[in-house]
């Protein structure tokens, strides 16, 4: 039923083949654009991943398009254990003590070779799904040119509903601006809340990061 749903989504040519679960490339960036239609939002977001030096960013804009707003960056700093939450529009900084180990952004080792696609009738991608700890189907389409990518990722109910999903586009290698993962000069030194209490803030702002995302940068 989930592969089947997956016909309706995307355009693609099927290639019949197993493909083991594979990790990105240690440093990139993206423009990944989030959506929920069930919320009826839609959210630009530069995401920065740097597995060499331990530590994400995801800098939100307000509005998706030539007129949007950066208005929020979240900073996770894992080898000191930090991490931020940067409001630019009232210069508002909130420190949280992170809890969560850093992971690698891997295709899980218990995902499913669901099949091979090709998108745009040139990109070759591979798709995933598995189970998710929270009783959801969890299905990411990475791309199959051995760097794995990431290139789509949707979280479906058992009634095959997709409840989150986000889309990358112009993935890069590399870290362009390392000053990103410095927090401003009004941010606190000590932890200001909780690491619960920042994820609850985090899930209630009105641009939504997808879980996806949020389990893969800052480990909610």
């Amino acid at each position: 039923m989930k592969a089947l749903l997956l016909v309706c989504l995307l355009s693609f040519v099927i290639a019949a083949y197993s493909q083991a679960p594979c990790c990105t490339p240690n440093q990139w960036q993206d423009y990944n654009f989030n959506w929920e239609p069930y919320r009826g939002f839609a959210a630009g977001i530069n995401i920065t991943y740097d597995a060499v030096n331990t530590r994400t960013v995801a800098q939100i804009f307000e509005n998706v398009g030539p007129e949007r707003t950066r208005s929020l960056d979240i900073i996770a700093l894992y080898a000191s254990k930090q991490i931020f939450m940067i409001d630019w529009k009232r210069n508002r900084c909130v420190l949280a003590d992170l809890t969560e180990p850093f992971e690698k952004a891997c295709i899980p080792q218990q995902a499913n070779f669901l099949t091979s696609i090709t998108l745009g009738g040139s990109l070759n991608a591979y798709v995933f799904g598995w189970e998710s700890f929270n009783g959801t189907y969890d299905i990411s389409i990475v791309s199959a040119d051995g760097n794995c990518w990431p290139i789509s990722n949707k979280i479906l109910t058992g009634q095959s509903q997709i409840v989150d999903g986000d889309d990358s586009w112009n993935v890069t290698p590399g870290v362009a601006n390392t000053n990103i993962f410095t927090p401003p000069s009004f941010c606190p030194t000590l932890a200001t809340t909780s690491f619960e209490n920042f994820k609850q803030e985090v899930r209630a702002l009105p641009v939504k990061i997808s879980e996806a995302k949020l389990r893969l940068l800052f480990g909610f």
